[in-house]
């Protein structure tokens, strides 16, 4: 990723994707695996497919994935807080 210029958009500030994992013993968040991608609406509102959700949730956290602004190379998370879902 050493092309990306700096304040180029890249595909993180579009889609964002969706993890299921848990908290380890020094509070930070583990993904265990990616259960589909996010895209984000309007004030800290993100849409996706409820089967996303549905299966993200059999782990104890739901995060979504973004890119690093200090290191474009790692992805960081952020917790899910609420979720709704319309089958």
């Amino acid at each position: 990723m050493d092309n990306i210029k700096k304040g180029q958009p890249t595909v993180y500030d579009y889609v964002f994707p969706v993890f299921g994992g848990h908290i380890n013993d020094k509070g930070q968040f583990v993904p265990l695996n990616i259960y589909g991608t996010a895209f984000y609406i309007k004030n800290n509102c993100f849409v996706t497919c409820a089967h996303t959700i549905n299966n993200a949730a059999e782990h104890e956290v739901i995060a979504l994935g973004f890119q690093n602004p200090e290191n474009v190379n790692e992805v960081s998370f952020v917790k899910v807080q609420d979720t709704e879902t319309f089958d």
